[in-house]
């Protein structure tokens, strides 16, 4: 490799490395903007029934509350079951009668 090939060879590299620069300034902008922009909801306080509410789900406390949702879900289910019985809707309606199935338990109580 001669001379001429090893200033090619940098040089390209010495680019590259400008290129990867200007990438990464272009992102910590982004970065900087974003978190400006979106501060508020960022500094938000969101319940973690709300990010997961399956998890969360306090079954003793409410199961006046449990009734009627799953009351209402399989009122749902079985509207979407009427209008159309695609596999979408069918397995929407399985899970909304094990759902009813799982805390059946909760109404004996």
């Amino acid at each position: 490799m001669n001379n001429d090939e090893k200033v090619a060879i940098s040089s390209g590299a010495e680019e590259k490395d400008e290129d990867i620069f200007s990438y990464c300034e272009h992102l910590n902008a982004l970065h900087s903007d974003f978190n400006q922009r979106f501060d508020d909801i960022l500094k938000m306080n969101i319940p973690d029934w709300i990010l997961d509410p399956f998890s969360s789900a306090n079954t003793e406390e409410s199961p006046q509350v449990q009734e009627e949702l799953m009351e209402d879900l399989l009122k749902e289910g079985r509207l979407r079951q009427k209008k159309s019985l695609s596999f979408e809707g069918s397995l929407a309606i399985l899970t909304i009668l094990a759902i009813g199935f799982l805390l059946s338990p909760v109404r004996n109580k």
